[in-house]
Parts: structure tokens; C-alpha cells; sequence
């Protein structure tokens, strides 16, 4: 049986975790197909997504369909989660880019794309929401060029194909046609990107990108030696802290020593369940237990620690509250930025080695893409603490000043949110849209705003 980690990857709201819905419903994986406005979907268990509609953290999934076994990991859309997103391109064997058929190729997209270049990810495309769009296929795929132009419509003739690739040339020109497995070879090389058009919520299209992953994928070949690369950590409901991984090569058993430490139990997870194995062999997404030290991002065996392209826009301060439990507030945020490495860092200058636990002001430094992973997260872990406001760290920002004329609630339930300012810029003799991550700010108030030009995210430096 062909056994392959494909992941699901796209901007917000393209319909990704509705697409694993419907594959997994499709192939009788599970038997009630949940919509995430109905807030019931298989993969999106955690109370904050429910609540956002929104996928937060990655999940696996795996369904069987004829002679394959097929591993999801369905990533999060949300620029602000990207982080989570990267780490899980370092497994996959090929990804599918869910493009929302209203909007074509966005900001996201593109950001996603390269970074399937970089990690040298094969990919399938599909376009959803084909039921509410106003383009056309033609449209749609004019707007996907700018991605690639290997991205073929796969019910185009052979010959518009064959052209994406030498090889397939050589095959067309002597024996006047394709086999699939030099349709495979081209995809795996990344000569050509297959497109397929559907609707996810009504399973249209579907059953054409089954068979299409079960034709044109190949897989790797088998490795005797032991390798695994280290995409997640996390904590289950009892805070027990598992090492996600997927083996590469070799086996992995319950009770092998890892740098020093013994593998308690290994974990198969299928949504938010998961089975108890006694090993793990090339190819599987398993979580293990007991292991303390691995990061995300580290290898076990043979292998390379692999490091995030991604790096932080903006910086934060946090500091306990005077009621805070020092211990705890410390411990949760080792936590969090073991989930989210991207997120968080201490700035040891700042905190004193003599602290005696008094109610000291300490500073801790949080940096993130964009700020809501780390509101999320700080709701999970902490309680009593104090956000003050950010600064930019990428030199390419850009300041606008004026007076507040609207703002939106941005939805973060702390004492800090995220928002969109309206400001009228006198120095562009305009209006311009920001979002910040602020406490409420009255209208007419006057601010000063760093921001990033290409994305509208910013920090207040000052308030009149």
C-alpha cells in the first residue's frame, strides 16, 4: 500500500478544513460530514477555533482510499498562524493548495507558495467554491500564472501537458502517449501542478482529486536506517507534553532511548482521538511521550535540524501582574514558546538572576508575524499578565499620524486586542486602514502609527 503525509495549505478561508471534511467523508472515514459554520467539523476541535471559525493549530488525519493510505495534516490559513503552517511543510511528501474560487491567487497564497518552493514541495491545486463564483476556469487559471506556469488545467489535451516537461515530450513524441507514472515523475520534480475545480462543501470534485493523488504520486523509497524530523510539540488535555514526528526512514519502538531519554508511549492520531502503537515505521505521523528535550524542527537519527524562513515583524513586552504566581507565569510561557517558537523569547538582560519572587517588574520580550497567535495562546496558558504596546522590528515599516475616525473589533479576549484603526493620514492627505493590537482608543483621538506597508499591520508609538 502506497502510504503518503499530504497537507492541506491555503490563505483563510478557502475551504481547507471543508475540504479534509469532505475527503474524509468521501472515503467513509467518518460518517457525518460537519461544516465549520455549523461549528462541528472533524478537525477543528479546539473551543477558540470553534469559536473563530478558524483553524489555529494543525491537525492529522488519515483515510484509506483503494491501494493507499493517505495522511492529512490540514495547516492553518490565518496569516497569524503561519509559523504553525511552515513547520508542518518539513513532512510532506506533497501538499494541495486550496485556492477560493471568489477570490483566486490572494496575499497568503503567495507567501504559501514560496514556501513550497523552499521546502521543494510537489502540489495539487483546487480550486473550491466553484458553485458561488462569478469567474471562469479561464479566469481562475489566468489568476493561478502568476504563481507558476507549469499550473495545468488536468482536463486540458495531452499535448498542452506533455509541453510542461522534457521527459513527457520524449515519451509523447515516441509512443503518442502518457503513462501516469511519467505524469508522477513530472509532478514530483515540480514540472507541473495539476488543477482541479470543485466545490468542497458539496463534495464536487472530489472523487477527480482522489484519483488524481492515487495515479500521479509516488512514493519514497524504503530506508533501513532511523530517521524522523520533529514538526510539532504540544500538550494533551493533561498538559502531558507530545513530540510530533514523522519517521523518514527506519523504525522507532515504545521504549527506544532518544538522546537519553525512553519513549514512553507512542501515539497515532486520527482528529482530536488517537490509538496506542507499539512502533513506528517510515512514512507514519505519530506523537511521542516522555520526551523532554526534541524541539520542533529537530531530527531523531539521521538527518538535519531544520530552521523556520519565517521571521517576527513585531515585538511586545509582557510582564506578570502583581496577584501572578511567578512559577506558573514562567513555566506557561516555556510552554508556549515551545508550541510556538516563532512567538516568544526571554530577553536574559532583562531578567534579574536575583528575582526573589516579589513583585518585581520583569519583562520578557514576545515577537510573532502578527500578534494574534500569541493572544490565543496567552489566553490558554496565562491569567494575570500585562501586554504593553509593540514595536516594529522590520526596518522596512513605514509611520502614518492622525486622528482615529473608526475602528473594528478585532475579537481577541484579553486585555490587549487586535483592531482595525482608521486614521486620517495628513501626511498622504488620506485615509488609511491599520490594524493594531491595542486597548480600546476612543475617536478623534490623535496617534503616531508604525507599520508594515505591505500587510497594514502596526504599532501605536504614540497617543495624543
Amino acid at each position: 500500500m502506497k502510504q503518503l503525509t499530504l497537507g492541506m495549505v491555503a490563505h483563510v478561508d478557502a475551504g481547507k478544513t471543508t475540504l479534509s471534511e469532505s475527503l474524509l467523508y468521501t472515503t467513509g472515514t467518518i460518517k457525518h460530514q460537519g461544516r465549520v459554520d455549523h461549528k462541528d467539523t472533524f478537525l477543528d476541535y479546539n473551543t477558540q477555533e470553534r469559536e473563530r471559525g478558524i483553524t489555529i493549530f494543525s491537525k492529522v488525519s488519515s483515510l484509506d482510499y483503494k491501494n493507499n493510505h493517505f495522511t492529512f495534516i490540514d495547516t492553518p490559513g490565518h496569516a497569524d498562524f503561519s509559523g504553525e503552517m511552515e513547520r508542518a511543510l518539513s513532512v510532506l511528501d506533497y501538499a494541495i493548495v486550496i485556492i477560493n474560487g471568489l477570490d483566486g491567487v490572494q496575499a497568503h497564497t503567495k507567501t504559501i507558495w514560496n514556501l513550497l518552493e523552499h521546502y521543494h514541495v510537489p502540489a495539487f491545486i483546487f480550486v473550491n467554491k466553484m458553485d458561488l463564483t462569478h469567474y471562469t476556469k479561464e479566469e481562475l487559471l489566468d489568476s493561478l500564472s502568476q504563481l507558476s506556469p507549469h499550473i495545468m488545467d488536468m482536463s486540458a489535451s495531452e499535448e498542452d501537458i506533455v509541453a510542461l516537461d522534457e521527459e513527457m515530450i520524449e515519451e509523447y513524441l515516441e509512443t503518442g502517449s502518457l503513462k501516469d507514472t511519467s505524469i508522477a515523475k513530472a509532478i514530483s520534480n515540480r514540472h507541473l501542478y495539476p488543477l482541479y475545480f470543485g466545490s468542497a462543501l458539496k463534495n464536487q470534485g472530489v472523487d477527480e482529486l482522489l484519483d488524481a493523488l492515487d495515479r500521479y504520486t509516488l512514493e519514497k523509497e524504503p530506508q533501513t536506517e532511523l530517521s524522523a524530523q520533529v514538526f510539532k510539540i504540544t500538550r494533551d488535555e493533561r498538559g502531558e507534553r507530545l513530540v510530533f514526528i514523522k519517521v523518514t526512514g527506519g523504525r522507532l519502538h515504545v521504549r527506544d532511548t532518544i538522546h537519553d531519554e525512553k519513549i514512553h508511549r507512542i501515539r497515532l492520531y486520527q482528529g482530536n482521538r488517537y490509538t496506542l502503537v507499539e512502533e513506528a515505521s517510515q512514512n507514519d505521523i505519530v506523537a511521542l511521550t516522555g520526551i523532554k528535550k526534541l524541539q520542533a524542527g529537530d531530527y531523531i537519527g539521521l538527518g538535519h535540524v531544520i530552521h523556520s524562513t519565517l521571521r517576527p515583524s513585531m515585538l511586545y513586552s509582557i510582564q506578570p501582574s502583581k496577584e501572578a504566581d511567578i512559577n506558573h507565569f514562567f513555566s506557561s510561557l516555556k510552554v508556549l514558546g515551545e508550541e510556538e517558537p516563532l512567538s516568544i523569547f526571554f530577553d536574559k538582560e532583562a531578567i534579574k538572576k536575583e528575582y526573589t519572587g516579589k513583585n518585581d517588574i520583569i519583562f520578557l520580550r514576545l515577537a510573532n508575524t502578527i500578534l494574534v497567535i500569541v493572544a490565543i495562546l496567552l489566553i490558554l496558558y496565562l491569567k494575570d499578565f500585562v501586554l504593553d504596546m509593540p514595536y516594529i522590528i522590520n526596518k522596512q515599516y513605514s509611520y502614518a499620524e492622525g486622528y482615529v475616525t473608526e475602528q473594528s473589533h478585532g475579537g481577541a479576549d484579553i486585555s490587549s486586542e487586535r483592531r482595525s484603526i482608521f486614521l486620517y493620514d495628513k501626511v498622504k492627505d488620506d485615509e488609511i486602514e491599520i490594524t493594531v493590537f491595542s486597548r480600546y482608543i476612543d475617536k478623534n483621538t490623535y496617534l503616531k502609527v508604525q507599520y508594515l506597508p505591505h500587510t497594514k499591520y502596526g504599532a501605536i508609538v504614540e497617543i495624543k
